[in-house]
């Protein structure tokens, strides 16, 4: 229950002669906000879990997710990066960085965008980024949540086929399937 009293106060005696009150069952809401705290404990779980990185960012390019896979391929720790400017875009790219976030800030995906980013050792690796507007309460784009793929080992074996491979080629086994028209 939510409940709020007002009390009313006569000056002339000196003490309160009424109080209104009003109640409100609020189980619904509270059965909603425990099923969104459960979704949102999942959701965390399941990022720090993917074997791929998890990089969410800000309007500004700050870092606000920052899952174990990102700190293994970049070596940045979490705590070296959230709150701070994206460490991975080595400075050839930022251009064509910003260009594609700007767009993210429009409401536009990324998707299998090849390029090259910037490990904590200052090597620079392949990787295949795809990306998703992140919006805040309100359904206004907050940013941007991108899942980045490292394709620098892989693209060796690749070289042959001409055709990139999504980001996540190396995780899903799709089965060979010939459609006829």
């Amino acid at each position: 229950m939510w409940d709020c009293r007002q009390v009313v106060w006569d000056e002339v005696k000196g003490y309160a002669v009424r109080i209104y009150g009003a109640c409100q069952d609020i189980t619904e809401h509270k059965l909603v906000e425990a099923k969104l705290c459960e979704t949102n404990l999942v959701l965390q779980e399941l990022i720090k879990a993917l074997p791929i990185a998890v990089v969410g960012i800000d309007a500004n390019a700050l870092v606000t997710v920052w899952n174990p896979a990102s700190e293994r391929i970049f070596g940045w720790k979490q705590s070296e990066v959230l709150g701070e400017l994206l460490p991975i875009v080595p400075s050839d790219e930022n251009v064509d960085f910003y260009a594609m976030f700007q767009s993210e800030l429009a409401g536009e995906a990324q998707v299998a965008k090849q390029c090259r980013r910037r490990r904590k050792d200052g090597s620079l690796i392949d990787v295949c980024i795809s990306t998703a507007p992140m919006r805040d309460a309100n359904g206004l784009i907050a940013g941007s949540m991108r899942i980045v793929s490292e394709i620098s080992a892989a693209k060796g074996s690749q070289e042959e086929n001409d055709s990139p491979q999504p980001f996540w080629a190396r995780y899903v086994c799709l089965p060979n399937i010939i459609m006829k028209k």
